[in-house]
């Protein structure tokens, strides 16, 4: 994995902040990638080194930690100040419109990372980042919100896009201002429930941060957003484009069968087995990311 590691940093060097926006904003799992396995695992850890970098641009110093037990993702630095970040992403076709809480945000778990880092480094961390693409956030309430506007622990959730604002942004701004945004005492004197509620008070301060409107920010933002109409589209393209793959190779498969009732049924069945997962997924791209697919 280390040699993957350098390899994908080297790579990304070489790209431009625009190549960077779109890897990021259409960074989803493939559909039929197997939970847990190791195409999964690389293909998270490729996410977390293209966050490192969106950060190194913006003009933080990244770190990606190699440790993936009882820790963060990436670390980013500026001066004595570190954030520790926890990098999310999802597969589309998931059955849920969000992730359930416990393995989106974990304050417990959090403070922990925080503790160690603190008790081993010179610098002080003094929060932690989530960040994860908003086509799996929650549409009204969730306690994530509150998990992540309790003062005790500054926890900020930014979504792809607004990282990926930022990089373009980055030079109308200097990056120690967006420290700001755990400025927790004074944004979240009690925790939120609400997806409103916590962006009432997160959108602004990322505008003032930025010196912009929060309005011309949210103009923006939605530019960036159709990164993820045209993933949702090409998830679908690709899922149907397997199914189709599928169901000519099957029956070449089973040519070898000398029982014309035994070929029939087998063929049925290996169609209906290998299609039935990425059907499950579309329905569930239907259902939960339908407002990106009207805008395609």
């Amino acid at each position: 994995m280390d040699a993957l590691v350098q390899e994908a940093i080297e790579w990304l060097q070489g790209r431009s902040d625009a190549e960077l926006i779109e890897l990021l904003m259409t960074g989803f799992i493939p559909d039929d990638y197997e939970e847990n396995k190791d195409m999964e695992k690389k293909f998270t850890k490729l996410i977390e080194i293209v966050i490192a970098e969106c950060f190194e641009r913006i003009g933080f110093d990244s770190t990606i930690c190699k440790t993936k037990s009882e820790t963060e993702d990436v670390q980013i630095k500026l001066g004595n100040t570190v954030i520790l970040v926890d990098a999310k992403t999802f597969r589309l076709g998931r059955s849920q419109v969000a992730p359930n809480v416990k393995d989106f945000v974990k304050l417990s778990t959090i403070e922990k990372w925080v503790g160690n880092y603190n008790r081993t480094n010179p610098s002080t961390a003094v929060g932690a980042l989530i960040v994860y693409p908003s086509t799996h956030e929650w549409k009204k309430h969730s306690e994530a919100y509150k998990e992540c506007s309790n003062k005790r622990l500054p926890v900020v959730m930014l979504p792809f896009e607004i990282i990926a604002y930022l990089l373009q942004q980055k030079t109308s701004y200097s990056p120690t201002e967006l420290f700001s945004l755990w400025h927790y005492k004074s944004i979240y004197p009690t925790p939120v429930s609400t997806k409103i509620e916590y962006w009432s008070k997160m959108l602004p301060l990322l505008a003032k941060a930025v010196k912009r409107k929060p309005c011309q920010v949210e103009q923006d933002l939605d530019i960036l957003r159709l990164y993820y109409a045209e993933s949702v589209s090409e998830a679908k393209r690709s899922l149907y484009q397997k199914i189709e793959t599928s169901s000519k190779n099957i029956p070449n498969r089973v040519k070898e069968m000398s029982e014309e009732e035994a070929r029939s049924l087998l063929e049925s069945l290996l169609i209906q087995v290998e299609t039935s997962p990425l059907l499950n997924s579309i329905e569930n791209i239907d259902q939960h990311r339908k407002e990106y697919l009207s805008t395609a």
